[in-house]
This record gives structure tokens, C-alpha cells and sequence, in this order.
């Protein structure tokens, strides 16, 4: 059975068609199952290139549904991206490209899926933005040393901290 999805981010929209493999007894028609591509369950779970929230329910009409695809070995048999009309254009430049989800295979999962982050990708970007104020936090704070330590040079250019006349 074929699935037809319609997936919209901030920048594009992707048409999905997913589908099952063929049985066992089957050929491939000439491919090895590498070949054919990751199952979908995959590619959002493992790679998470497409994130789910299950947890909100109120985000999803059919819970049930998309739980069962995301379990599901479905592989992506067409694919089609657009970029939106709606977005912004700091979001539309450069135009969409990059990888099809459809071109993901299975060694492309084994490989990559060991150094992806098992946390929300909205958790890992906030976690990104605090460690970068905090850097940025050190970097003005040593700033802020060098600038204090040049103002407190001896006619000799020697730093003393006695010139500062601060109540040590």
C-alpha cells in the first residue's frame, strides 16, 4: 500500500510517496534492498532529518497514524520539493536544494546515525545558542581584563594593579 504525504518547513514543501518493499520471495527488480533507499522510520527516528513530536498531541489530528508510519519500513519511491511561496525572503535565498530524502540509503543510516543527537533538534539548537553566549560571554570577559590591565601600566609600562586604586 502507498502513502502519500505532504510535509511543509520553514523553507520548502516535500511531496512523499512511501511504499512497502516487495515480499522476500520477489526481486527487487534488479536492486539489493541497500539500494532502494532507508525506510522512512529512519530517516525521522534515527536521523531525525524530519522530527515528530509525539509527546504534543494537539500537534498532530492522527496520532495513531503517524505512529504507525514512523514504525513502519515504508521507503520513499518519489519525492518532490517546491520552495514556499509563503516564506520569508531571508528563507528563500539561496533557493531549495540539497539532498532528497529519497537518496538516503541504508549504509548512509548505519554510517551517520551513530554521531546524531538522540535529543530534539529543537533542544540541541538551544543547547548550541547557550554554549555560544557563553563563549561569547568569556571571550568580553578576558576583553575586559586586557583592557583594565592596559589602563593600569606604570609610567614604565608595567601593569600594577596598585594604579587601579581599587580597595583590595
Amino acid at each position: 500500500a502507498e502513502v502519500c504525504l505532504e510535509v511543509q518547513t520553514a523553507t520548502a514543501n516535500r511531496w512523499l510517496k512511501l511504499a512497502d518493499l516487495p515480499d522476500a520471495e520477489e526481486h527487487y527488480g534488479g536492486f539489493d534492498e541497500d539500494s532502494l533507499g532507508a525506510p522512512f522510520s529512519d530517516i525521522c527516528r534515527r536521523l531525525h532529518l524530519l522530527y515528530f513530536n509525539l509527546v504534543q498531541e494537539d500537534h498532530c489530528r492522527d496520532h495513531a497514524f503517524l505512529s504507525a508510519l514512523l514504525a513502519s519500513d515504508k521507503r520513499i519511491v518519489d519525492e518532490t520539493i517546491e520552495p514556499r511561496s509563503d516564506a520569508t525572503p531571508l528563507l528563500n535565498d539561496p533557493p531549495v536544494h540539497g539532498l532528497m530524502l529519497s537518496e538516503i540509503q541504508v549504509s548512509d543510516v548505519e554510517e551517520v546515525a551513530k554521531s546524531v543527537s538522540k535529543d530534539a533538534p529543537a533542544d540541541v539548537v538551544s543547547k548550541l545558542g547557550k554554549r555560544a553566549r557563553m563563549g561569547g560571554l568569556s571571550v568580553f570577559g578576558a576583553g575586559l581584563l586586557f583592557a583594565i590591565g592596559e589602563s593600569a601600566k606604570d609610567a614604565d609600562g608595567v601593569p600594577r594593579w596598585g594604579n587601579l586604586n581599587l580597595p583590595l
